[in-house]
């Protein structure tokens, strides 16, 4: 059995992105945050389980779309960070590339998109880091 309910993280995670979206859906362009914010950080905290993948991809793509029309009118980046899925095998490769393609609107909107897998637990150090602005 493991640790962690991997659902309930799941849902927490979707919930979030959730408030996120509102929050910015609600304030509009009249929150000096949203006015000003140049790179949005997002960890991913789990591999979703299998049955949960679909609803996972859509949630990312609406939260990737709700991004591209303009909820923070000077972003320019958004990095990506998927706990766990740091290695070559086969599942971290799939996983990173399905998140990848979620994300396909920020790239139409000539937003930069960084998708990268961090070491469980070791995303401050990544967060705190300055990303590339090319």
């Amino acid at each position: 059995m493991p640790l962690v309910d991997q659902q309930a993280v799941h849902a927490w995670f979707m919930a979030s992105l959730y408030k996120l979206l509102s929050f910015a859906n609600m304030q509009g362009n009249t929150t000096d945050m949203l006015q000003e914010l140049e790179v949005l950080t997002v960890i991913l905290p789990h591999a979703p389980l299998p049955h949960d993948v679909p609803l996972y991809e859509e949630e990312l793509a609406r939260f990737a779309r709700a991004l591209a029309e303009g909820a923070f009118p000077a972003l320019v980046r958004v990095r990506v960070g998927m706990e766990g899925a740091l290695d070559d095998s086969t599942q971290d490769v799939v996983e990173r590339t399905r998140t990848a393609a979620a994300l396909q609107p920020l790239r139409e909107h000539r937003l930069g998109v960084d998708v990268v897998g961090l070491h469980a637990d070791s995303w401050e150090p990544w967060c705190s880091s300055s990303p590339p602005m090319a």
